[in-house]
């Protein structure tokens, strides 16, 4: 370390006027002791990073001479994430909606439309040209993210996308394509016509007659055929482009949207895709038939509760209070043992009566045609995941008319156990049948990916206006309620990859892929949140941040963290250093610590952090000399007593690892200070 600490203040200190303006190569990099599934007898291999590239998969070699070595220490590699459909990114600002001439209403009666009304229409609009991912992309890599397909938004026609890579670079740097896209969705801004449904497809169709009539104009201009000149319209231009090959992505939530585009598409020849997706399961059949893809942003609001497993939850404590008391089990009151019987009506779907089943051969009125996309709308609804209306009959049937009252033998027992309560009148309480059927459109929802997979409806996951680290939630929660977690890992990797037109081999870890890659501790698709370490993008590493990933567990309990330390570090040039650990009550640490230069000067230096489960997280800055800052993060586990785990060192010019380990310093040695 003190060699590169004495470059780096050299360095510092000399003009960088020449270099500090020029895009840096990426070094070539050996990822070590990596595994490549989270099973725990993977093996661990070496992946070799040339050029931006994946050079090699070594497994039982050496690594080659003159590449930086990254030590893995069992990490998982997995392809990094692809978010296939983000709002954010890009400021689309304000526009013109009058490209052509205002007419003078006052003289006369307009007879005619405008010809170029164009609210809501922004076709020429690119995403490229007004890039700024929010906070230079961070959110995105923090979560594993190595692409991200950026996408104007809020009109009929919003423009063309651009697939990025969020790192902190110019946004010439970071474009991988521009275009893969043009957007739509069934709304506008601004005031006046079209507003209505009926408007919105009135404006598209209009606009997509007068690019094909802009494609006549230029043909026959090109051709030297008589007629009038073209005029200059990049809309119509971008309309064109659209019509003769282009794809359109969707924007839709509801089965019916969904149906409107694919008859717009199919009328114009246009190739689509859709983006949001709540209810692509009812035309599921269609969309696979099509092999339209849907990117799923997994929108699906706040989870409402479950009425019936509150019931069971009511049920079991009152018959847990009924055990512990003095009375025996054969005093327990009739209608409490009817309570109990009725909190278990409804959970099951071979608990209708007979009577209340619907004839099979009723007939259907009004039913939609067998091979009708309505029919596959109809066929949909049947097949979503449903809480069954005779559950709700029989939910609501417990729950006892309003108008009810009790006999007077019940309500003499009531009075006398001192069970009546008064209840006010104005406080609204939702009926349990309204509560389930909320229940039932929510999980037809948050179930759409897996009725689609059942399709085989080829999908991805995108942000939309949200998070990337609320889309990994997400998905995750859809892997705990049985989605195929490799499909889930698809979905987010060569699925994507393959709907937003990325570059050949982007989502996998092969040989000759680009390098985007996740270096994950703790499975992002598990159980609990994932602990990303490592992310390469364009075969640049970066180090995340202590803290960025961890899940703010507690601390284990019985852990005594408070005390003094003694911390060794490995390398020849590393002093030891001593600490002053205090934690409090939600794991909250402040560290007041003293560290010894590779001169011999000692310096001290102030710690923060967390210990989260037998995690200890703790980062700070020292200034051993004037402009010299240098940054510490320590993390690590407790285990036997001590502490062990790595320490990042991070200055002008350098920044490396080491491993350490701590111990409690005796107590009659006193403070480290």
């Amino acid at each position: 370390m003190k060699s590169k600490l004495t470059i780096a203040l050299v360095l510092a200190l000399s003009g960088p006027g020449l270099a500090q303006n020029a895009q840096p190569l990426p070094q070539p990099t050996a990822l070590e002791q990596v595994r490549l599934d989270f099973a725990a007898d993977a093996p661990t291999v070496t992946i070799l990073l040339r050029n931006g590239r994946i050079a090699a998969v070594l497994e039982g070699q050496p690594t080659p001479p003159g590449y930086r070595v990254i030590d893995g220490e069992g990490a998982v590699a997995l392809p990094a994430f692809i978010d296939a459909g983000s709002n954010r990114g890009c400021e689309m600002g304000e526009y013109q909606v009058s490209p052509d001439r205002p007419l003078n209403q006052s003289q006369g009666v307009l007879t005619d439309m405008r010809r170029a009304n164009r609210k809501g229409l922004r076709p020429s609009f690119r995403a490229a040209d007004a890039l700024a991912l929010p906070e230079d992309g961070a959110g995105w890599r923090s979560s594993g993210f190595g692409s991200a397909l950026i996408s104007p938004h809020g009109e009929l026609l919003s423009g063309t996308s651009c697939l990025v890579v969020p790192r902190d670079v110019a946004p010439r740097d970071a474009v991988v394509r521009e275009g893969p896209f043009q957007h739509a969705a069934f709304q506008a801004t601004g005031a006046g016509y079209p507003n209505t449904l009926m408007g919105y497809h009135a404006q598209l169709r209009q606009f997509f007659e007068d690019s094909r009539h802009q494609g006549l104009l230029l043909e026959r201009r090109a051709a030297g055929r008589p007629g009038p000149r073209p005029p200059l319209d990049r809309d119509l231009d971008a309309g064109l482009e659209l019509l003769t090959g282009g794809r359109l992505m969707c924007d839709a939530e509801t089965s019916r949207d969904i149906m409107r585009w694919i008859r717009l598409a199919d009328s114009y020849g246009i190739t689509i895709a859709i983006r949001g997706g709540n209810e692509a399961w009812r035309v599921a059949s269609t969309l696979a038939e099509r092999e339209i893809p849907v990117v799923l942003t997994l929108d699906w609001g706040e989870e409402p509760e479950d009425p019936l497993a509150a019931e069971e939850d009511e049920a079991e404590e009152s018959e847990a209070e009924e055990d512990a008391g003095d009375a025996p089990a054969g005093d327990a009151p009739e209608a409490e043992t009817l309570a109990a019987d009725k909190s278990e009506v409804g959970t099951s779907e071979g608990d209708a009566p007979a009577a209340d089943a619907p004839a099979d051969d009723a007939p259907a009125a009004d039913a939609p045609e067998a091979d009708t996309p309505e029919a596959d709308a109809a066929k949909g609804q049947e097949s979503a995941t449903e809480i069954p209306v005779d559950s709700l009959e029989q939910a609501g049937d417990s729950v006892g008319e309003p108008d009810e009252e009790p006999g007077d033998e019940q309500a003499a027992e009531q009075d006398d156990e001192g069970e009546t309560e008064d209840v006010d009148p104005w406080i609204y309480f939702e009926p349990q049948p309204l509560a389930l059927e909320r229940r039932r459109l929510w999980l037809q929802k948050r179930d759409c990916a897996m009725r689609l997979a059942e399709a085989g409806v080829p999908f991805a996951f995108g942000t939309g206006g949200e998070q990337p680290n609320t889309l990994l939630e997400n998905v995750r929660t859809l892997v705990n309620e049985g989605l195929d977690r490799e499909l889930c890992l698809a979905a987010l990797t060569t699925g994507a990859a393959e709907i937003v037109g990325a570059t050949a081999g982007s989502g996998t870890l092969a040989v000759g892929a680009p390098a985007h890659i996740g270096l994950w501790e703790r499975d992002p698709l598990g159980e609990k949140q994932g602990v990303l370490r490592w992310i390469i993008l364009d075969g640049f590493p970066l180090e995340q941040e202590d803290g960025e990933a961890e899940d703010n567990e507690p601390p284990d309990e019985g852990l005594e963290v408070t005390g003094s330390w003694e911390l060794e570090f490995s390398g020849g040039d590393a002093r030891p250093a001593t600490a002053e650990i205090t934690m409090d009550d939600d794991g909250l640490l402040t560290a007041d610590c003293m560290f010894t230069s590779p001169e011999g000067q000692p310096f001290p230096m102030e710690l923060e952090g967390r210990v989260s489960g037998s995690s200890l997280r703790l980062k700070g800055q020292a200034e051993p000399m004037e402009g010299f800052v240098i940054e510490v993060s320590l993390r690590g586990e407790f285990e036997s007593g001590g502490l062990k785990g790595k320490a990042r060192w991070k200055g002008p010019g350098f920044d490396e690892s080491t491993a350490f380990s701590a111990v409690r310093k005796p107590e009659n040695q006193g403070s480290p200070r």
